[in-house]
């Protein structure tokens, strides 16, 4: 089913789209801040951070999928970041599972507002420029494969693309399981190397956050490549248009 185009979208879906914004980045501001005062109460004694973890795990834990989960709708909140603080606080696993079960329940909401707004709760969030990588995932045969490669890869932004995926015909159960999959490895480089600084190998955790920060250049090479790609792929179907016009 297309999605309607923002200059004939609904003046009510905008302004519903506003309002969610809002009510997301006043989520984001309280647990941000609620994150950072925990961050500064207990950072100098990382043993005295995971007692109290300990002691108040289950609420500790929902405080920090929430936080990942806004993340993920918000888009242009560093995920890294709290991945780094879910291992340093809950450990390599246990924070990686945490902020995995965050990322997933946000990036859903991300997909079924998408779903029921359309684009023009997109484009509260992202440039209409930026939407025309949508084009990459117009070939349904391909469209699997394409998704689980771009959220495997580190570096390549993924809660952008969870929003033109949300553009596209994809099932949520498809979208699921695919990206599920692939972002677990991105996850548990970042929380491995929160649990090292947490556990006070430092030397360990600037191997992995080097090695970590290689992975992803590589990766956001890759994307501007296969973006670069897309973006000649449609200036040629354009030139090839015009001239059938003709």
């Amino acid at each position: 089913m297309k999605q309607p185009k923002s200059p004939n979208a609904p003046p009510m879906k905008k302004r519903r789209a506003a309002v969610i914004l809002s009510l997301a980045s006043a989520a984001a501001l309280v647990l941000t801040l609620l994150g950072a005062w925990c961050l500064r109460h207990y950072l100098a004694d990382p043993t005295l951070l995971r007692e109290y973890i300990g002691d108040h795990y289950f609420s500790g834990a929902l405080i920090l999928i929430a936080i990942a989960a806004v993340q993920v709708v918000l888009a242009f909140i560093p995920g890294e970041l709290i991945e780094i603080a879910s291992g340093y606080a809950f450990g390599m696993w246990g924070g990686a599972f945490i902020c995995w079960a965050g990322i997933m329940l946000g990036s859903v909401v991300t997909l079924l507002l998408v779903k029921k707004f359309g684009r023009p709760f997109v484009e509260v969030f992202q440039s209409a420029k930026k939407l025309e990588s949508i084009s990459l995932l117009s070939d349904k045969k391909r469209r699997g494969a394409l998704t689980f490669l771009l959220f495997l890869i580190p570096g390549i932004p993924k809660d952008f693309w969870t929003y033109i995926v949300g553009l596209t015909d994809m099932k949520l159960r498809d979208y699921i399981i695919l990206t599920g999959i692939a972002r677990f490895p991105s996850i548990i480089m970042s929380t491995a190397g929160g649990d090292a600084i947490g556990l006070g190998k430092l030397g360990n955790a600037a191997w992995i956050m080097v090695g970590t920060g290689i992975v992803s250049a590589i990766g956001y090479l890759i994307y501007l490549a296969i973006d670069k790609k897309r973006a000649a792929n449609a200036v040629s179907s354009a030139d090839r248009n015009d001239k059938e016009d003709i």
